[in-house]
């Protein structure tokens, strides 16, 4: 009787630790699956806030469109035509402005000068640019000149530094059996002086640049019917103007002197060099209403491809402030008229340079071969004979004949 009892208390003991083994278990078991819960109400909260911040988003963008689209119907309904090209014009100027800008930009980081070694070291450094571009000889040398001045300046110092510039260049010749010769043309400049701290580069740089000039225009005048080799057009007539004012003498202006009277000597002095205008930025009537002028980067030059120096612009900035101009259309109309005196004092200047040297006078030659061929005959005094209709028939005769 005893051992059934024993029996039966064992029977219970284990199945109420079964028991608590269970409720345990599902106790375990009800928490995870409440942390589960938890978990999954927060992705469906995360999941409304983000749908709702795309519909959102959605919206604004709708709304834009919709905006931008009445704008544009408001606009096509109140312009003209002549507007509506004027406008297509000038985004399209605008790209290509843009597009030259980066090819400009993309070329400059192209021509970064490296250091070679010399057979002399510690006594003389060189550097070379290599461009992977092919240019003309011109554009070469003004895309290189911010390079080369930083090297110059580099180079300056307490004592004189004897500098050189060469120019080697691939050029190019067609032969009688149809095949191409090539060849490397080098033009040197020959040794300029840094004086110490003191030197102008820019004014060493201009110097050795038109030396470069001269010898490759001597080389292909020379009759070796070399050319440079992939040859692109450049013709600029501005850097033209700009140089042949920078030539001519500020006390032979007389044409702007007499424009502005004598008691305004400090402006005057003002409007002796050829001054700087936003070509491209002005392509709008209302930009004459500006009360100041635009900033430096809208007087970027397209066909240059360079901005304006900061000495130009700042020189512009006191041009505005001296004349006490009020709007752009005071510093534009001021600016035509400076720019045609300069132009006038420029002719004038050479039509007396050309009655003293030749007994010329060069506004009576349409051409400038004209009177370059009537100074010609004058110096030489060569006495050409008259050719009749005549000898021109037979000449033309004989070489059908021949």
């Amino acid at each position: 009787m005893h051992d059934v009892f024993l029996d039966n208390e064992r029977r219970s003991k284990k199945e109420s630790e079964v028991r608590e083994k269970k409720a345990r278990q599902k106790t375990r078991e009800g928490g995870k699956s409440w942390e589960k819960s938890i978990e999954r109400e927060e992705a469906r909260c995360r999941g409304i806030i983000n749908r709702e911040r795309a519909a959102e988003k959605k919206r604004v963008r709708e709304e834009k469109k919709k905006a931008s689209r009445e704008k544009i119907r408001l606009r096509d309904l109140n312009e003209t035509v002549i507007q509506r090209e004027r406008r297509l014009r000038r985004n399209e100027y605008e790209r290509t402005r843009r597009r030259k800008k980066r090819e400009a930009e993309a070329r400059y980081l192209e021509l970064t000068p490296f250091r070679e070694d010399s057979a002399i070291r510690g006594m003389v450094e060189r550097y070379r640019i290599e461009p992977t571009t092919a240019f003309d000889v011109l554009t070469f040398l003004e895309l290189v000149r911010p390079r080369v001045r930083e090297l110059l300046d580099g180079l300056r110092g307490r004592t004189s530094r004897n500098i050189r510039l060469e120019l080697i260049c691939l050029m190019g010749k067609e032969l009688e059996d149809g095949r191409e010769e090539l060849k490397e043309a080098s033009f040197i400049t020959g040794n300029y002086k840094l004086h110490g701290i003191d030197t102008l580069t820019v004014v060493i740089w201009e110097q050795m640049k038109d030396k470069i000039l001269l010898e490759f225009s001597r080389y292909q005048k020379g009759g070796s019917n070399f050319v440079l080799k992939r040859v692109q057009r450049f013709k600029n007539e501005d850097r033209m103007k700009s140089e042949t004012v920078q030539k001519t003498s500020v006390h032979e202006l007389q044409c702007i002197s007499d424009r502005f009277v004598d008691d305004l000597v400090a402006k005057r002095d003002l409007l002796k060099q050829k001054g700087v205008y936003p070509y491209e930025y002005m392509d709008d009537h209302e930009k004459l209403d500006m009360s100041r002028l635009p900033p430096k980067r809208f007087f970027y030059n397209g066909l240059k491809m360079e901005d304006v120096t900061d000495e130009e612009y700042e020189r512009a900035k006191k041009v505005w402030k001296t004349f006490g101009m009020k709007s752009m259309l005071d510093y534009h109309n001021l600016y035509l008229v400076t720019d045609t005196l300069i132009l006038s004092d420029v002719i004038e200047n050479f039509r007396k340079e050309s009655r003293e040297t030749y007994g010329l006078d060069s506004p009576w030659y349409y051409t400038a071969p004209g009177l370059s061929w009537d100074a010609a005959l004058k110096k030489t005094r060569i006495k050409l004979e008259l050719i009749s209709p005549r000898c021109i028939d037979l000449s033309k005769m004989e070489s059908v004949v021949e």
